[in-house]
């Protein structure tokens, strides 16, 4: 077993204690959190942490991987996925706690290539020009062919070092990797040079477990030191005062029609930003922890918490519109999959839940299992 190594220099005890037990990162066994993923046919999922499975209209599982009776399957064992797959060209791509980058036909489930870059992934992967990018626990940047999994000529086979353990996922635009550590550090590097773009490196007073880019060219950076921080992501230079919180911020953000920043933190409570001011327009407090991020359809944001809850709020006043709790499907830690103005909870019990905004309603989407 793997373990997340460095990831828990110079973090106070009870910090450990909280990420090990909502993470699983180097504990005996990791979980997984990962979205689901959707085409036109097919729903791509995990209905438990070591299968993703792609199920049909009709609920009915169509194929599984790894699948023991498939060529090059028989001995892999995903070990945990913590990051939603990327689907491109008819191809699932995404990297595991166990070591393994994998990518995966999405037709019939068939391996098409694998690396095990022995060292563990809990971030999602990135994927622009023909590459996929993913960083480690062990601290290490990875920039792979999409083609192959070979390594380009400009990064190391063993991964470019970075100063933490690196759990947040890994962003790209515009030719640029963003990168953010769990010592505090946001990092830049050109995916064709591999080399660092930003005259100086940001850095935090906690650790950062999250990043997203926001649709203006900034950057959200969540920190454990209860505050998040708007970048510039072209300089990397802190944009206005950072964002007080009032506990841990650890998720990724919605944004609005009117371009408010929705966000929480990790106790549950729920902020709305304004984005040019940084003004807090209204907070909501879930009742419970929360590790799912929010997202907002229409004028309605939905998250889930700990319990599990799934929480209606307007999007503008931030008024509860309907708060659903969920029983005997686990708890929900992977932020909701949108499709078709619904948006799709998966549970640690590998149960699918759909919130529909309209109706302030949570229903389960029923699905087969497979059999080998």
């Amino acid at each position: 077993m793997r373990t997340l190594r460095g990831a828990t220099i110079a973090l106070p005890l009870i910090f450990i204690t909280l990420l090990l037990a909502a993470c699983s990162g180097g504990v005996a066994k990791p979980e997984g959190w990962a979205s689901p993923v959707f085409d036109a046919e097919m729903t791509y999922t995990f209905q438990n942490k070591d299968s993703l499975t792609a199920i049909d209209g009709a609920g009915n599982v169509r194929w599984a991987f790894p699948d023991k009776n498939k060529t090059g399957q028989k001995d892999i064992k995903l070990e945990a996925v913590y990051g939603k797959p990327v689907l491109l060209n008819g191809t699932l791509y995404f990297a595991t706690h166990g070591g393994d980058v994998l990518a995966v036909s999405a037709s019939n489930g068939d391996l098409i290539w694998r690396v095990d870059i022995q060292e563990s992934v809990v971030g999602n992967v990135a994927i622009a020009d023909g590459r996929i990018a993913l960083g480690t626990t062990e601290g290490n940047l990875f920039v792979r062919n999409l083609l192959d999994g070979a390594a380009p000529p400009a990064w190391p086979a063993k991964g470019k070092r970075v100063d933490g353990p690196i759990w947040a996922p890994i962003l790209t635009q515009n030719g640029l990797l963003y990168v953010a550590t769990m010592r505090g550090h946001v990092l830049a590097f050109d995916l064709d040079t591999s080399r660092e773009t930003w005259t100086s490196q940001f850095k935090a007073d906690g650790a950062i477990a999250d990043l997203a880019l926001l649709p203006d060219g900034r950057l959200f950076v969540p920190s454990l030191d209860k505050h998040v921080y708007i970048l510039d992501a072209k300089s990397g230079v802190q944009i206005g005062e950072s964002i007080a919180t009032s506990d841990w911020a650890w998720g990724l953000p919605a944004v609005t029609a009117s371009g408010a920043i929705v966000f929480s933190d990790i106790s549950g409570r729920v902020y709305a930003i304004d984005s040019p001011t940084g003004a807090t327009l209204w907070t909501y407090d879930t009742g419970d922890r929360v590790k799912s991020s929010p997202v907002i359809i229409g004028n309605t944001v939905l998250l889930a918490d700990r319990a599990p809850t799934v929480h209606f709020i307007d999007a503008t006043t931030g008024q509860r519109l309907n708060a659903v709790p969920l029983t005997n499907v686990g708890t929900i830690r992977a932020t909701p999959t949108v499709r078709e103005g619904v948006a799709f909870f998966l549970t640690t019990k590998g149960h699918i839940m759909k919130a529909d905004p309209a109706l302030r309603a949570v229903i389960e989407e029923r699905v087969g299992r497979y059999r080998q």
